[in-house]
């Protein structure tokens, strides 16, 4: 497996999508395939991935449908529709699957809250669909947490890291993922595209939180106010396992460094600095 450290200098791609003049940054550590849809030049990431070309095989039918249920999915979360994802998936003939739950066991919600995962299949490109979304908590007045962490504006300390894993990775194979963050307002969606860490266990991004300014109620909006994950796997056999997401936000001076994510969730160094926190969500359990 290739490991992509924190640090490597990132390229930015903005483009258009649909007619809702909503600005999508593609963000990249390293240049992956873009792909044309009506006229736009849009990066979803590879979805042939070069750690599992010897495993995976993906025909070009799974290829375009996985490229046209992300796109779809974007296009409702720039609307302000992302409550309406399942809806549009059942609409495409995804099944859902049953998960039960297990609250407060081993979660620590700090200052993000996280949404429940969804487990689809879809026989259309033969393949399992896992979505999960967390989202920044707001005070009695309606501020962000994450404003008391922030200088007035630019980097909020280090790099950020954000996963989705299984807590039993047996029989499941990993096809690929993306994380998609967007600000208070919604004006502006962050296509992060290359994983810091992935395994069939799951994946993780890491990449540098920033305050811009904006035209907010308080003048300033977050890239990683809101985000979804969502992953494409194939499943192999008998699957028995846990799913969760975890969150680690730094602030002020502290970096983080050589993360990974396992089926224990992310792990990571500390650089340098003390002020940070490690958010778990409750454990959501499948079995197929």
């Amino acid at each position: 497996m290739v490991m992509m450290p924190g640090g490597v200098a990132q390229a930015q791609e903005k483009a258009l999508l649909g007619d809702n003049n909503v600005e999508i940054l593609s963000i990249k550590k390293l240049p992956v395939a873009s792909t044309m849809v009506n006229g736009k030049s849009l990066d979803f990431g590879e979805y042939y991935k070069n750690e599992l070309a010897s495993q995976s095989g993906l025909t070009s039918k799974q290829k375009t449908r996985m490229l046209e249920i992300e796109t779809s999915i974007t296009q409702l979360i720039k609307q302000g529709r992302e409550n309406e994802i399942s809806n549009y998936l059942e609409s495409e003939g995804f099944k859902k699957q049953k998960l039960t739950s297990d609250f407060g066991t081993l979660s620590t919600k700090y200052d993000v809250s996280f949404g429940q995962p969804d487990v689809w299949y879809d026989d259309d490109s033969n393949m399992w669909y896992v979505l999960c979304d967390f989202e920044w908590k707001t005070d009695a007045n309606g501020i962000p947490k994450w404003y008391c962490n922030q200088s007035f504006h630019g980097n909020v300390g280090g790099y950020e890291a954000v996963g989705l894993y299984f807590t039993v990775s047996e029989n499941i194979r990993i096809q690929d993922y993306l994380l998609r963050t967007y600000d208070f307002d919604r004006d502006t969606v962050y296509h992060w595209t290359v994983a810091e860490d992935w395994s069939n266990a799951g994946v993780v991004f890491s990449d540098q939180d920033e305050v811009v300014f904006d035209n907010t109620p308080f003048g300033v909006d977050y890239n990683f106010h809101k985000g979804i994950i969502s992953m494409w796997f194939e499943r192999l056999g008998h699957i028995d396992t846990g799913i969760k997401m975890q969150y680690i936000h730094t602030w002020s001076e502290t970096i983080i460094s050589n993360v990974n994510i396992s089926t224990t969730g992310i792990g990571f160094n500390v650089v340098s600095g003390e002020k940070y926190w490690r958010g778990v969500s409750d454990p959501y359990y499948w079995s197929y």
